[in-house]
């Protein structure tokens, strides 16, 4: 996604793959209530993003 944004792609042609990260966010907050009897919170769901983030970007370059 990161990709298709830095290459102009309209956010369209990657709507499928924002839906996935938005079921993946909510799996992990249920993981976390289940966990720790509270939902995530802006730090753990900041540092879920951060290592999504950082795996995609460990791909492309890896890739390059």
């Amino acid at each position: 996604m990161l990709i298709n944004l830095y290459n102009g792609k309209p956010v369209s042609e990657f709507q499928d793959h924002y839906a996935t990260i938005a079921q993946i966010i909510e799996t992990q907050k249920r993981l976390q209530q289940q966990t720790n009897g509270h939902e995530i919170n802006a730090e753990a769901l900041f540092e879920l993003f951060c290592q999504k983030i950082d795996n995609i970007v460990g791909t492309v370059k890896e890739k390059l």
